[in-house]
């Protein structure tokens, strides 16, 4: 059981972890010292007695984080639509957590407004979040074409008390076949940019993993050992400016040969 700890030490814990979990915007680590991350360490340590690193996180999210009906409060498509039974599934977008993103085949049939998705937001309590009454202060969307891995560019800001309009549309190419050139498309590979990120922050400095691109959140990425274990908090919260806050997903190169380990 945790010791008497005040309030503020209670959200500092609860924003380490998430830090440590390899989640942005935790902004106060900044303010503390390496003393106070290992009392942290010490502190997560005790709260999550009985658990191993992955089984703790999925524990906690599964009893207090983001779902689906915390989001939305109402979907029209062609008529009013159940959001999460028909429209929307839960994805994991890294560094930023669990999101929700539309289902396939879910598209424009009608003309004009009257086949547009209209989505109503809700406002959700954040707890990392104390100078916006606890609640979120922005919902970003996150635009891609791939319904296996997300990647957290491009995106759009959403506010309070806003009306937003967007359009979106679908291009499909087709190169002509060619046996001097070849006909795949190289660049829009959402898997490589989140393998890229994972391996070169994360895995081959410490060696670990973050819990939320395991399964059962996202297939494992065919790269990542079986078994790596996810990473102490302190791990990750000791150097969390330098691999999470400030390091955007995919923007330095990677290959499989960069790994010494075995795949198999």
């Amino acid at each position: 059981m945790l010791p008497n700890i005040s309030i503020p030490q209670a959200t500092d814990l609860i924003e380490f972890w998430l830090a440590g979990s390899g989640l942005e915007n935790m902004n106060e680590l900044s303010t503390w010292n390496y003393t106070y991350l290992e009392y942290l360490q010490r502190l997560y340590e005790i709260w999550s007695q009985g658990y191993d690193r992955q089984g703790f996180f999925d524990t906690i999210h599964a009893k207090y984080g983001y779902k689906c009906e915390d989001l939305f409060s109402n979907c029209v498509l062609g008529g009013n639509k159940d959001c999460c039974k028909d429209l929307f599934k839960r994805q994991v977008v890294p560094r930023r957590g669990i999101c929700y993103q539309t289902r396939r085949n879910v598209n424009q049939t009608d003309a004009d407004d009257i086949g547009r998705l209209s989505i109503y937001i809700k406002a959700p309590s954040s707890i990392t979040s104390p100078e916006y009454n606890y609640t979120q202060a922005q919902i970003i969307v996150y635009v891609s074409d791939n319904f296996d891995y997300v990647t957290d560019f491009p995106r759009y800001y959403l506010y309070p008390f806003q009306f937003n309009r967007m359009h979106f549309t679908a291009r499909y190419i087709d190169l002509m076949p060619s046996r001097d050139c070849t006909t795949k498309i190289f660049g829009k590979d959402t898997e490589c940019f989140i393998k890229n990120w994972l391996f070169l922050n994360i895995i081959l400095p410490y060696n670990c993993t973050v819990p939320y691109l395991n399964p059962p959140y996202v297939e494992r990425i065919k790269e990542v050992p079986a078994g790596m274990p996810v990473c102490e908090p302190i791990v990750i919260a000791k150097d969390y400016y330098d691999k999470i806050q400030l390091v955007h997903s995919g923007t330095v190169g990677y290959t499989s040969n960069d790994v010494g380990f075995d795949n198999n």
